[in-house]
């Protein structure tokens, strides 16, 4: 169920192994504190904060302490003092507003760690943080292993979750060979704590397991007549949609090649300086683009560069990718750089256009903030599927803007 509009909320335990768990980082600053060879490289986190309890908190289970505490920061704190590791870190004060009694063992916490919610309960932190009893408690998630395909898993989450522990090595299986054998020492305390959070959790499971194994036509004594319609939905062919009945450029070659230019009207611009002269970005913003570049993409944006630089043949490449993967932010950056370059030759002039960044079609030339092929170079949409020749005024005038190009990123 999704939980992110609920009234209450949740938060994932991760019960699996110690050394299967994924963990943050602590900041980097903190790690540059540490010794070389300290282990201690795991940032603060729920299991971490429940094996330094109180001593007042002592019964309570991870459960109990996950669904009804939240660590937060103490805005009263009048310094923050370094965080140390044990149960110092706790200062045994206890906040219970006009409550005076300074003695935290007289706090009303049953066995489940619900104490009156008419008074707020709170245990000061040192590092400015503080434990806040929630009114209402969070709904708990966890890895849950499944008891007869991951045996050991399972009672050991169960043990994690529904027993009162310090040490998670070596508290959880306490004098036994295998968690299963421990699970049996406890049975009860865990049954009774986890009846607060997985209520009748053994028949749901039985009955998810029933459903993953029923067959595929006992389906039609639970829901015959969803049945009958998806069998018909088989059994109907696939056929073209009405509303591309007229018009599929998909399968349809003549369609693919159609141009709409010539039916609404619009006609290239005739000054062609304008069109294949892209506007450039300022150098500040070049240089960050190129720190933009992943590993892979500096490769391919360096060897274009190198090739460019030191040999005259044609440079064919083919750069390829799935979406968002950043072909369109190689391609700018070369082209950037490209006009750089041959800018800064000794005697080129820096109005001639030496770059083209052209494209088969409108969608990819908008990717790129190019042009397209059909408007760079001036070529009349196709008649019959037969190439229609530039006349020679417009051929001239093209051969004139582009003599002295010397890339078209394509």
């Amino acid at each position: 169920m999704p939980m992110g509009r609920s009234s209450r909320g949740f938060q994932f335990i991760s019960t699996s192994p110690p050394d299967e768990r994924t963990f943050l980082l602590k900041k980097l600053d903190k790690l540059k504190e540490l010794p070389d060879n300290s282990p201690d490289i795991e940032s603060d986190n729920i299991i971490r904060r429940y094996q330094r309890r109180p001593k007042t908190l002592e019964k309570l289970c991870l459960a109990d302490f996950v669904a009804w505490y939240n660590c937060v920061k103490d805005e009263h704190a009048e310094h923050n003092e370094p965080s140390v590791t044990g149960l110092d870190e706790f200062i045994p004060e206890t906040n219970f507003g006009d409550n005076t009694d300074d003695d935290p063992d007289s706090i009303n916490i049953n066995e489940l760690g619900c104490a009156c919610t008419c008074k707020p309960v709170e245990y000061r932190l040192k590092g400015g943080l503080k434990l806040v009893k929630q009114k209402h408690p969070k709904i708990i998630r966890s890895v849950r292993y499944h008891r007869d395909k991951d045996t050991e898993n399972h009672y050991r989450e169960q043990i994690m979750l529904y027993t009162s522990w310090r040490n998670e090595n070596t508290d959880l299986i306490k004098d036994c060979q295998t968690y299963q054998e421990r699970f049996e020492q406890v049975k009860n305390n865990v049954l009774c704590n986890r009846n607060q959070y997985e209520y009748h959790s053994e028949i749901l499971d039985k009955a998810l397991n029933d459903m993953s194994n029923v067959e595929c036509d006992d389906f039609n004594n639970v829901a015959p007549n969803a049945e009958h319609i998806n069998k018909q939905d088989c059994a109907v062919k696939d056929k073209p949609s009405e509303l591309f009945g007229c018009f599929d450029p998909g399968k349809n070659k003549q369609h693919s090649r159609y141009d709409l230019l010539d039916d609404i009207g619009i006609f290239p611009r005739s000054n062609d300086q304008e069109e294949l002269v892209i506007k450039r970005i300022s150098d500040d913003d070049y240089y960050a683009l190129v720190r933009s570049l992943n590993e892979k993409q500096r490769q391919f944006f360096y060897h274009v560069l190198h090739s460019i630089k030191t040999k005259d043949d044609p440079l064919r490449l083919f750069l390829s990718g799935g979406a968002g993967v950043g072909k369109s932010t190689v391609t700018n950056a070369l082209y950037e750089a490209l006009i750089r370059y041959l800018n800064t030759m000794p005697g080129e002039n820096p109005d001639d256009v030496k770059v083209v960044k052209t494209a088969p079609t409108g969608k990819a030339a908008f990717n790129i903030k190019g042009n397209t092929l059909h408007s760079a170079f001036k070529i009349p949409a196709n008649r019959g599927f037969q190439y229609c020749a530039l006349d020679s005024d417009r051929l001239n005038t093209i051969r004139t803007t582009t003599q002295e190009t010397k890339s078209n990123i394509y």
